[in-house]
């Protein structure tokens, strides 16, 4: 019997997006988005977009043996703070910031192990490496849902 794990060579999430509707608060409480990624771009995603590409890649033999980008539009902090605006009604600026300044910010709050994952996720974007051609097409037969649609439904009313 045909293995399910086995038919996709590979794929690579982009980065979640929920972690920053669920952290609005402390960015509020902030003032603000303070954090490495600078000009850099991310393909961010969501969790129910994933598991959709999941699944039409576990039924559909022509993915196997493929490797798969799975995100959205990349977009910038600075474009993640307006659609957070606009969505939550808050007022919030991105300001970029060191990486080694940002790193000894998220080590004193979250401590040296996740401290250093969260910097070098963000260290990441600022070097481009969560910003790459998407599948998310290839793989789900659709586009990945738009950041406007997503954010629209995120809308405080």
């Amino acid at each position: 019997m045909d293995n399910p794990e086995k038919r996709i060579k590979q794929h690579r999430n982009g980065i979640y997006i929920e972690p920053d509707i669920e952290y609005i608060e402390a960015y509020k409480k902030s003032g603000g988005i303070f954090n490495c990624a600078g000009d850099g771009r991310c393909g961010y995603t969501t969790r129910p977009e994933l598991a959709y590409a999941y699944a039409r890649m576990l039924i559909q033999d022509k993915h196997h043996a493929q490797t798969y980008n799975l995100h959205g539009e990349a977009i910038t902090q600075y474009q993640l703070a307006e659609y957070l605006n606009h969505a939550f009604g808050t007022d919030l600026i991105y300001t970029p910031i060191k990486v080694e300044e940002y790193r000894k910010e998220r080590t004193a709050e979250l401590g040296e192990f996740l401290g250093n994952i969260i910097t070098g996720i963000y260290q990441g974007i600022r070097e481009g490496k969560a910003d790459n051609p998407s599948h998310f097409f290839e793989a789900a037969g659709r586009e990945h849902e738009s950041w406007q649609t997503y954010f629209a439904g995120k809308m405080k009313v």
